[in-house]
């Protein structure tokens, strides 16, 4: 049958339109005769959700399909030590592959639309069009609703595409046109006028995408600009009074595109030292090694030869999530494996690592008191933390005497993740933590965060609620300005002291030493996706009590982004 389509096509656009319309029409019988036709609710949302099928959705076809020529081997999709480089292998462990499933998503979804009953269809619409984009726009052409319901129980085709999350034929049928523009923000991705699948090489022709699946191919490098990230990590929204209306002033979810933007590593108007893509990082096209990957990409046709490829990990902040969801694979239905999202866990640790950088200065004890910096570097091309407001990251500051007796701390966490002081005594609080520049007391912490508030200034956990930021001082990206056009979007809220720069802040620390001298000091820097009172604000509905049940658990403990040590002679 491929051999046939093959030869039935023209080189003129009519014929080939034909041919694309004739080849989506077989395509989507076949679909049908495996079991991709709709199938009755499974699973209730706190038991587990549906288990992934293949399907095929409208212009979208499930990762699965892409495989059959994109699988990795010894000869193909394999870096020099023989790593598996498959786009489908890595993108399975990611936040990308899992965005539909993510519970602590599902659970403020499903907050959300407890809290404002009267504008289900508004909030549907914004939170399912980023998470399940395929299903989403599948729903749209069918000029049906994409609603939560849907999300966590149906077996049509259409949501069982959306639930792969964001998969391959959605980002390679990204528009090329008009990527930078503010309209493409909050999800207004727009996807090719025809189904065409676009990629960074001009070979493979047309011809062998087609033999596969219903679209043509076509070279374009847009989507490894910073620009294809914009629509979804730009998310902009507006309070929700109790009518379902949109009120108040707009809020920025999450800005990272725009903070990349506004910091030394754009390179959108040219290229330069230190500029990098956003790809650079989360998408790396070195091994482990740090050798350029080069492999064969397909095995069809035969005769291709090795091309560069960038690894398709999607590499992030979410490792708790990542293992969460490894740990409690049945509940998820994820096709990828546990032992996959455990190592999607492991690459987005390795990014963590690499995102900040800690040091001490000017140490002296005075006999009465000890003194010291600390200084803390942000090396990535965002804000730090980025992304949704669940994320924070702080100082764990110690100092023991010379009997390893530990005598000073701040910044502790018990076993479930949760600030304590050395007593065990709780020291977390809905109230947002003042932005420090000193740090005298252990019951002080030094923590970069941002904090939404509602209309009347209390701190809420809320997206369509949230009108303004109490608090937002989470560390700025090198370069950034305060001219810059995106700058008002994305500037600090609560912070005054000199020492909060861009690219980097200092903390002046004083520790009381009545009694006894100081030996060693210890400064991590700390970091949670999502914080236990993220996570407690989540709870109520059937989705949120399963997350409560799985955090039990598998507490959010904390992971290192940097570290750094000090020992004072005696």
């Amino acid at each position: 049958m491929r051999r046939a389509l093959a030869h039935s096509l023209d080189p003129s656009a009519p014929r080939r339109a034909h041919a694309l319309r004739k080849h989506a029409q077989i395509f989507a019988a076949l679909a049908a005769l495996v079991g991709c036709a709709d199938a009755p609710p499974s699973a209730t949302p706190q038991s587990g959700l549906p288990p992934q099928r293949a399907v095929n959705a409208g212009r979208f076809v499930s990762q699965s399909q892409c495989q059959t020529c994109h699988t990795g081997t010894a000869s193909v999709l394999s870096d020099r030590a023989g790593r598996d480089v498959s786009p489908g292998h890595l993108w399975r462990g990611s936040m990308m592959a899992m965005a539909a499933r993510d519970p602590y998503w599902l659970a403020r979804f499903e907050r959300e639309r407890e809290a404002h009953p009267s504008a289900h269809g508004t909030i549907d619409a914004v939170c399912t069009r980023c998470h399940l984009p395929g299903g989403s726009e599948a729903a749209a052409a069918m000029q049906r609703p994409l609603t939560f319901e849907a999300v966590t129980q149906s077996r049509e085709a259409h949501v069982e595409l959306g639930r792969e999350g964001v998969t391959c034929s959605v980002c390679h049928q990204l528009s090329p046109e008009g990527q930078r523009s503010p309209e493409r923000f909050t999800g207004g991705f727009v996807l090719s006028p025809e189904p065409t699948l676009y990629g960074p090489h001009a070979d493979p022709t047309e011809l062998h995408g087609m033999a596969m699946m219903p679209y043509r191919t076509e070279v374009s490098p847009h989507l490894g600009q910073s620009a294809a990230c914009a629509s979804c990590h730009t998310v902009i929204t507006r309070a929700l009074d109790p009518r379902g209306a949109p009120e108040g002033p707009e809020f920025v979810e999450q800005a990272t595109y725009l903070e990349w933007q506004n910091s030394d590593f754009n390179n959108e108007d040219g290229e330069g030292p230190g500029r990098q893509r956003c790809v650079a990082c989360h998408m790396p096209s070195r091994d482990a090694e740090g050798r350029a990957i080069e492999t064969v990409l397909s095995n069809r046709p035969r005769t291709l030869g090795p091309r560069p490829i960038a690894q398709h990990t999607f590499a992030g902040a979410n490792a708790f999530m990542l293992d969460l969801l490894g740990a409690e694979h049945a509940w998820s239905g994820a096709v990828a494996s546990p032992d996959e999202l455990h190592a999607g866990a492991g690459a987005s640790r390795a990014l963590l690592a690499s995102a900040a950088r800690v040091s001490l200065a000017n140490l002296r004890h005075d006999g009465a008191a000890l003194h010291f910096e600390v200084n803390i570097e942000n090396l990535t091309g965002h804000r730090l933390p980025s992304g949704y407001p669940s994320r924070r990251a702080w100082l764990e500051v110690s100092v023991r005497d010379a009997e390893g007796a530990l005598r000073f701390v701040s910044g502790a966490v018990d076993a479930d993740g949760r600030w304590v002081s050395r007593t065990g005594q709780s020291l977390e609080s809905e109230a947002p933590r003042p932005h420090l520049d000193r740090l005298t007391r252990e019951d002080e912490i030094v923590v970069y965060e941002s904090v939404m508030g509602d209309a009347q200034g209390r701190p809420t956990h809320a997206l369509f609620a949230a009108t303004q930021y109490l608090k937002d001082n989470r560390l700025l990206p090198r370069g950034w300005r305060a001219d810059h056009p995106n700058a008002a979007r994305c500037a600090p809220v609560g912070v005054s002291d000199d020492s909060f720069v861009a690219g980097r802040d200092r903390v002046s620390v004083a520790v009381q030493t009545p009694g006894w001298r100081p030996a060693r000091v210890t400064v991590r820097m700390l970091f949670q996706a999502t914080a236990p009172l993220a996570l407690d604000a989540a709870r109520g509905g059937p989705v949120g009590e399963a997350l409560a049940a799985m955090v039990r658990r598998a507490p959010p403990r904390p992971d290192t982004l940097a570290q750094a040590e000090a020992t004072l002679s005696q």
